[in-house]
């Protein structure tokens, strides 16, 4: 198997990209980057599509491999909702993942804000709009990948502090299901994707959610239902990896909890951090990558990590990530 490291930037602004390619050749590596977008400004904005058509032309003497990443917020205001706002929106991004010669999109596996359908009738929409997008990318020779999430926290600007949705988590049981979804289907163009981090938080809103029957009451849990608490009593971060043998991972730290004797002081800590370089929390990236390479597939794994002091035109710790990632792999 070969894995391959790449890191993200925002195609709207140029420093980023040229950011990542200069840390890449320190590397030695050919660039693979991970475009993020705001949406209204960027990719649904036409001026903000040409200046990401023209910062992404700019360095293609370097031959970067892109991916894209459909953004579900900032889309006119509002979090963009598979139930309700149909396709247009994903097409739109096809064209420009088309356009920059990239071969692949991810998105995240949601649908149905703030629980609005029953979980089975999520699954149907979701995989409905899915199945539709998986069409339309093929015509485009484009690949989907599916990433975990659980609730959305959002930006102060939303006037409230979270969403959820009926597919919250994409547990390995609910991925076992959807992979037979595609089998079924003849969807040859769609893969889960794992976010370790995501997948740690999951695993611990499960942990909590059984040791502590008043969490069953706090919205955020409403989606780990007694059907998955009866599925899987013991559950890891490899089981992901394993079940879903995915081509494509991000990674970053986060805290991952071990025993629950007490109510923790710090809920959100275990509920929300994600993006913390390697080392600042206490993921064993020792058996993540054992786990990864059992696969025996090729990967991609993106350093999705943000930069403490915020500055992401020199994103030194997504730099770091890959030299950290690399020596568990040499040893």
């Amino acid at each position: 198997m070969k894995i391959r490291f790449g890191m993200k930037a925002a195609p709207l602004y140029m420093d980023q990209l040229q950011d990542r390619v200069d840390k890449f050749a320190q590397l030695e590596m050919d660039p693979l980057i991970e475009l993020h977008f705001f949406g209204d400004t960027d990719v649904f904005d036409k001026k903000g599509v040409d200046v990401c058509l023209r910062n992404c032309e700019s360095i293609k003497e370097y031959k970067p491999k892109f991916i894209v990443h459909f953004p579900y917020q900032n889309i006119s205001g509002k979090i963009f909702d598979p139930f309700v706002d149909g396709n247009e929106a994903v097409l739109k991004v096809l064209d420009f993942t088309k356009a920059i010669k990239a071969d692949s999109i991810v998105v995240h596996r949601y649908c149905c804000l703030n629980g609005n359908l029953s979980y089975s009738k999520a699954v149907n929409v979701f995989n409905h709009r899915l199945k539709a997008w998986a069409e339309e990318a093929e015509k485009r020779g484009l690949t989907i990948l599916v990433e975990n999430s659980g609730f959305i926290w959002l930006p102060a600007e939303f006037n409230q502090e979270y969403i959820v949705t009926a597919l919250d988590h994409f547990f390995p049981w609910e991925i076992r299901r959807f992979n037979e979804f595609l089998e079924n289907e003849d969807i040859n163009n769609v893969f889960p994707a794992i976010d370790i981090a995501h997948a740690a938080i999951s695993i611990n809103m499960l942990k909590l959610w059984r040791k502590f029957s008043d969490l069953r009451n706090d919205q955020r849990f409403s989606n780990i239902t007694l059907g998955k608490f009866t599925e899987n009593k013991s559950l890891t971060i490899e089981a992901f990896i394993n079940e879903a043998k995915s081509p494509y991972l991000h990674f970053s730290d986060a805290f991952l909890l071990k025993e629950i004797n007490e109510y923790p002081d710090d809920l959100d800590l275990f509920l929300k951090t994600e993006g913390l370089p390697i080392g600042d929390g206490n993921i064993d990236f020792n058996k993540i990558i054992t786990a990864v390479k059992k696969t025996e597939n090729d990967v991609i794994i993106i350093l999705e990590i943000d930069s403490p002091d915020g500055n992401h035109n020199n994103n030194l710790e997504q730099f770091r990530g890959i030299i950290a990632l690399q020596e568990i792999l040499k040893n």
